[in-house]
């Protein structure tokens, strides 16, 4: 009788071992399973820009940088076929973002991992400097993010609701529907 006891406890252990794995193979792989976003690409870096503006309500404070902003940081690849850079006029501020329009999925992440870079760099050789006059920014640039929506990149040195707000618009605006 003993044995028969120890025989349905070690059946029920083992049932419930493989049960427990196939639930965490599963929430594992379901997600794979869902359908990833797809966007559009016929929309100019300046459109997007135009609705970054707009959203962070910040119009007269930034100011389009020109072609070589980035020189000092990163070479961007001759596949980024658009793109548009702001910055914030106010000297007592980090606010910046860009928006790049690639020529294909695989070279939008090839431009992300450049702007990461740059992000990344900006910080290390900079971060004393902004630490001692304006420390309420540093934490703007070293939580900056760069996301990828299709062909195109966006990165975004701003406030964390600044930031959200900004990608949210990004991805509404270039959603294919």
């Amino acid at each position: 009788m003993n044995l028969k006891k120890e025989d349905k406890k070690l059946h029920f252990a083992v049932r419930f071992a493989c049960l427990t794995v196939f639930l965490c193979v599963a929430l594992v792989l379901l997600p794979a399973c869902q359908r990833s976003k797809s966007y559009v690409d016929n929309v100019s870096a300046h459109a997007v820009a135009e609705e970054l503006l707009d959203e962070l309500d910040h119009t007269d404070s930034f100011r389009l940088a020109d072609a070589q902003y980035l020189n000092g940081y990163v070479s961007l690849p001759t596949t980024v076929t658009d793109f548009e850079i702001y910055y914030s006029t106010n000297g007592n501020s980090l606010d910046e973002f860009g928006v790049f329009h690639t020529k294909n999925k695989a070279d939008a992440e090839e431009v992300k991992a450049l702007l990461r870079s740059y992000l990344s760099e900006s910080l290390t050789q900079n971060q004393a400097f902004y630490d001692s006059y304006i420390p309420e920014e540093t934490p703007k640039l070293r939580d900056a993010e760069v996301r990828v929506f299709g062909n195109y990149v966006t990165y975004a040195i701003l406030s964390p609701e600044h930031r959200r707000d900004a990608f949210d618009t990004v991805d509404d605006l270039l959603e294919a529907h």
